[in-house]
C-alpha cells in the first residue's frame, strides 16, 4: 500500500538517515521526502514527511523500529496526495520567495510541495526554481498552481507550467542491467510525465541487432527476450546505431572491461561527440579514460552521468556534488562489492572456509562463475579510480591502486576479529588508493552483512556521513540509472527546461 507518514526528528545531525533506516531494512520503496528544516514543530522538533509503498504488514515493525530511535511519529495513513505537476519559477528567486511559496501550499490541506530545488546564477541574472507538487486530485493541482501564480505576480517572477518533452532515449547493452533498465523506464512513465519528461525508448541495441521504434519500443514484446536476435529490426550494432539514430540521450551498460574499456569507451564517444547525453553503469570507459570523456561532454555541451558505476542503489556521486556542496570531502572509506561482502559475511557467520562460501554464492547467483574480478578486489579497486577522478580531480589510474583481494581470509582470522569486537571486510579508500581486507568495528555504521554496499563520506563541516544500499542487481542498478537521467533534464543547462 502507499502510505504518508509525518514524523518529528530531534535538530541534530544523521536524524534524517535515522529515519531512513527502518524503511529500507524493511523493503520499503520510498517515493518521497520532505523534509522542512526551516520549520519548527510545537514541540520543538523539525517535521518530516514520508511517502512510500510497503507491504501492510510491515507497518508496525516500521513504527516500532522509529520509535526506538527516539523518532516520534505523528501521523501515518493511506496516502491521499494522487497527482502530481512540476513546475518551474524564473525571476530573482530568493530563499524567502520558496519559503513563503512552499508555505502557502502546504496549508492548503489538500496540495503539498513535495521537491524544491533553486538555482541561482550571477548576482544580476535571473534564477530559477524547480518545484513538485502532489494533491489530492486534478482539481486541486489546479488550485495549487493557481497560489503560485499569485506568488509570480507579488514577487515579480514567471511561473512556467509543465510542458511535456519528448526524450529520446538509446539504450546499448540488453543483458541483466539492459533488461532493468526497459522494465524500470516502462513501469516509471507516469512519474516521469507528472515531471514534465516524456522518455521514449526508441531504440535497443545488443550484439545481434538494434530494435528501433519512434513511438517507442514495445517492452512488453522485448522483456520475455534473452537478446535481440529473433526482434531486431536492423543489423546496425554499437557505434554505428548510436550515430545513425535520432536520439537525445544514451543509456551505455554493456560489461566492464577495465583494461581497454571497450566496447563501452568506443560507445560513449561515439554519443558525446554526436551531442547526445550519456548515462552508464559501465565502469571500463571511465577507468581507462574519464578525463577524455569529461572533456568531450564539455566540448559537446552534454553531460555524462554515472552514478550506477560505484555504488549501484547508494546515491554517492550525486551526495557529494549536490547535496555536500560547499563540504570539503575529506575521504571516502567503504565495501563496494556485494558478492566479497556476501562472501565474508557467511564465513563470520558459519565460520566455513572460503572455497565453501564462494561455491554458496555461486549457487545463489551471487558470485559468478569466475569470480576473480570480484574477490580479488578488481572490481572495488575501478570504483575507487572513479571516485578518486571525479571527486577529487586525481586522474589516476588503475595501476595506482594497492590492491589485496579476499581469497587469503580465514576462518580463523575472521573469528579472531570477532571475538575482539571487529568484522573484516574488503574497504576500498579514497584518497588513500587502497582495496584491502580491514578492520572495521562491529559497531561501525559501515559494517553492514549480507550483499549491501556502505560507505562514509568524511566532511569538513558535516561530518562523516553514511550511506548503506544494494551495489548490484538489475532493478537496482536500472534505478540509479533513471536518477541520472532525471538529474540531466533538472539542471539549467537543458532549455526545455529553464
Amino acid at each position: 500500500m502507499r502510505l504518508s507518514m509525518d514524523l518529528e526528528l530531534q535538530d541534530i545531525p544523521g536524524q534524517l538517515l535515522l529515519a531512513l533506516q527502518p524503511f529500507g531494512d524493511n523493503k520499503a520503496n520510498i517515493i518521497s521526502v520532505v523534509h522542512h528544516r526551516d520549520r519548527k514543530t510545537p514541540r520543538g522538533m523539525i517535521p518530516v514527511r514520508f511517502v512510500v509503498e510497503m507491504d501492510r504488514s510491515k507497518i508496525e515493525t516500521v513504527n516500532a523500529k522509529l520509535k526506538e530511535s527516539g523518532i516520534s511519529v505523528v501521523r501515518a495513513g493511506e496516502d491521499r496526495l494522487i497527482e502530481a505537476v512540476s513546475v518551474v519559477l524564473v525571476g530573482h528567486v530568493l530563499h524567502s520567495d520558496l519559503g513563503d511559496t512552499v508555505n502557502r501550499i502546504d496549508s492548503t490541506g489538500f496540495a503539498e510541495v513535495m521537491d524544491v530545488s533553486l538555482t541561482m546564477t550571477g548576482v544580476d541574472e535571473p534564477s530559477s526554481a524547480y518545484l513538485k507538487i502532489r494533491a489530492t486530485g486534478k482539481a486541486e493541482i489546479q488550485k495549487a498552481l493557481a497560489i503560485l501564480r499569485e506568488v509570480g505576480v507579488e514577487k515579480k517572477l514567471l511561473v512556467i507550467e509543465p510542458i511535456e518533452r519528448d526524450i529520446k532515449v538509446s539504450l546499448v547493452g540488453y543483458g541483466i542491467v539492459g533488461h532493468g533498465v526497459v522494465d524500470v523506464l516502462n513501469r516509471k512513465k507516469k512519474m516521469l510525465r507528472d515531471m514534465g519528461l516524456n522518455l521514449k525508448l526508441i531504440s535497443v541495441t545488443d550484439h545481434t541487432g538494434t530494435v528501433v521504434a519512434e513511438d517507442g519500443v514495445d517492452a512488453e514484446k522485448i522483456l520475455g527476450e534473452r537478446t535481440l536476435a529473433n526482434l531486431a529490426t536492423t543489423s546496425m550494432k554499437g557505434k554505428e546505431a548510436i550515430s545513425t539514430i535520432d536520439s537525445d540521450l544514451v543509456v551505455e551498460v554493456t560489461p566492464t572491461n577495465i583494461v581497454h574499456g571497450q566496447p563501452g569507451l568506443g560507445h560513449m564517444e561515439a554519443a558525446l561527440s554526436s551531442g547526445k547525453h550519456v548515462v552508464t553503469s559501465n565502469k571500463g570507459p571511465l577507468v581507462v579514460s574519464y578525463s577524455r570523456l569529461k572533456k568531450l561532454a564539455e566540448d559537446n555541451g552534454v553531460m555524462m552521468k554515472f552514478e550506477a558505476t560505484v555504488g549501484g542503489t547508494m546515491p554517492l556521486i550525486s551526495l557529494v556534488e549536490r547535496t555536500l556542496v560547499g563540504n570539503n570531502i575529506l575521504g571516502i572509506r567503504g565495501i563496494f562489492n556485494g558478492t566479497c561482502n556476501y562472501i565474508l559475511t557467511r564465513m563470520t557467520e558459519e565460520g566455513i572456509p572460503y572455497t565453501h562460501a564462494l561455491s554458496e554464492a555461486q549457487d545463489l547467483g551471487i558470485a559468478e562463475a569466475d569470480p576473480s574480478y570480484d574477490v580479488e578486489g578488481v572490481d572495488t579497486a575501478g570504483k575507487v579510480v572513479i571516485l578518486a577522478n571525479s571527486l577529487f580531480n586525481m586522474n589516476i589510474k588503475y595501476s595506482d591502486v594497492d590492491v589485496t583481494g579476499i581469497t587469503g581470509v580465514t576462518p580463523e582470522a575472521l573469528a579472531l576479529a570477532k571475538k575482539r569486537g571487529y568484522a573484516i571486510k574488503l574497504i576500498g579508500d579514497v584518497p588513500a588508493l587502497t582495496v584491502r581486507p580491514t578492520l572495521v568495528p562491529l559497531g561501525s555504521p559501515i559494517a553492514v552483512s549480507g550483499t549491501l554496499n556502505s560507505a562514509a563520506i568524511y566532511t569538513d563541516l558535516s561530518g562523516t556521513i553514511t550511506v548503506t544500499g544494494l551495489g548490484a542487481g538489475s532493478i537496482e542498478t536500472a534505478s540509479a540509472i533513471l536518477t541520472d537521467i532525471v538529474s540531466i533534464y533538472r539542471t539549467k543547462r537543458i532549455d526545455a527546461i529553464f
